[in-house]
């Protein structure tokens, strides 16, 4: 028996609804490389977003690089928040394709975004059914969202890196700053109140250096 993989809910606010009938309006009379309407590229990332600020983008993430909407008008609309990823996902042709993707990983948004849309992209049963393919454009293909998959995964594992380091740090200096309470604090004082044993003393009598 087949499964069917199931989608999570999209998830439905003032504003993703709006970004929806943008998406929908802006991307009429598209079509993918199959013939299949474009907008339902878009909204297939958006039902994998985990929140409203990013299932706005996912929905807008090809409306200012593929239609004539601009920036600027979705900055009426929507919060920074959307429109800075939108930003980082809006291709310069002149920019080169690596470089595009690596001004794009440092933003959380935009990196998960651009995840889903490379996946989908590499998902090659979205041509069934059109037809001969041209097997060395699919192979391009490929290999260019593969290694954009790849600066993606170091950018995020660096990410979550730097926020363990951040959380360490401030544990740490909480537990600086918090004083020993009760039974804790009373034995930590029996400690320093306590003679090290004559071994210890005998050590710290020489005159040496320790490093």
């Amino acid at each position: 028996m087949r499964t069917t993989r199931k989608e999570p809910p999209m998830i439905y606010t003032a504003l993703t609804n709006r970004a929806m009938q943008i998406a929908y309006e802006a991307h009429a009379g598209q079509v993918d490389k199959c013939g299949t309407p474009y907008v339902f590229h878009p909204y297939h990332l958006a039902e994998q977003m985990p929140d409203e600020v990013t299932t706005c983008v996912a929905l807008l993430h090809d409306v200012v690089e593929d239609t004539p909407i601009t920036l600027d008008e979705l900055e009426r609309e929507f919060p920074s928040e959307v429109t800075e990823p939108l930003r980082l996902l809006t291709h310069d042709p002149a920019v080169p394709y690596r470089d595009y993707i690596d001004a794009l990983v440092v933003d959380p948004v935009a990196r998960t975004v651009k995840r889903a849309d490379l996946m989908h992209n590499l998902d090659e049963t979205r041509f069934e059914g059109c037809g001969r393919v041209d097997e060395a454009e699919l192979s391009r293909r490929r290999e260019r969202y593969r290694v954009a998959l790849g600066v993606l995964d170091e950018g995020e594992q660096l990410g979550l890196m730097l926020e363990h380091r951040s959380a360490a740090a401030a544990d740490i200096e909480s537990a600086r700053l918090t004083p020993l309470a009760g039974v804790a604090f009373e034995e930590f004082r029996s400690t320093l109140d306590t003679p090290p044993p004559e071994s210890t003393r005998d050590l710290l009598a020489r005159e040496e250096t320790w490093v």
